[in-house]
């Protein structure tokens, strides 16, 4: 069986990127671009693995890794910046309002926004300056995210569910 992607091996490699290697001071500006790409699948995947096993949690472990490819990072980013105090449609607000009063979920909620627009501008700003100990910032946030992910902590459920309502085939 293909091993799959695993946000611990991402967040290892954001590590590795993020060091200081072969006796240099400070890494290359492509590593810590890489590095911060890396922090942000992490909490991607561990998002998305985490909807697709709610979604049909009696599947085999290879569908349920199959399905999380239908995840979408618009989706996730939606029901982050409805966390996060973006308007929010009314459907749904009731929901999201618990959620706001959540702390873990608030935190990863705020930890993805955060990455994915780091990710971007390490990804696609060519001027975008990132320093080592700013981007080992933004892997202990992912770092972090990851946990409480796996934590699944009370109201996650919900979240996830705002994810999945987000997400087209």
């Amino acid at each position: 069986m293909p091993r799959s992607i695993t946000p611990g091996a991402l967040l290892h490699q954001a590590d590795e990127l993020a060091a200081d290697r072969a006796g240099r001071a400070h890494p290359r500006d492509c590593d810590l671009r890489r590095a911060v790409s890396a922090a942000y699948y992490a909490v991607f995947h561990a998002v998305a693995v985490a909807a697709a096993r709610q979604a049909v949690p009696r599947a085999p472990e290879r569908e349920q890794l199959t399905y999380a490819r239908y995840v979408g990072h618009a989706a996730v980013k939606a029901a982050c910046r409805w966390i996060g105090g973006d308007h929010v449609p009314m459907h749904v607000r009731p929901c999201v309002e618990r959620l706001r009063a959540i702390t873990p979920v608030t935190s990863i909620a705020a930890a993805f926004v955060d990455l994915q627009e780091a990710r971007e501008q390490a990804d696609y700003d060519h001027m975008a300056d990132f320093s080592r100990a700013s981007t080992r910032t933004l892997v202990g946030s992912a770092r972090q995210a990851c946990r409480d992910v796996d934590r699944d902590p009370d109201g996650f459920s919900e979240f996830l569910g705002l994810v999945l309502l987000k997400t087209r085939a």
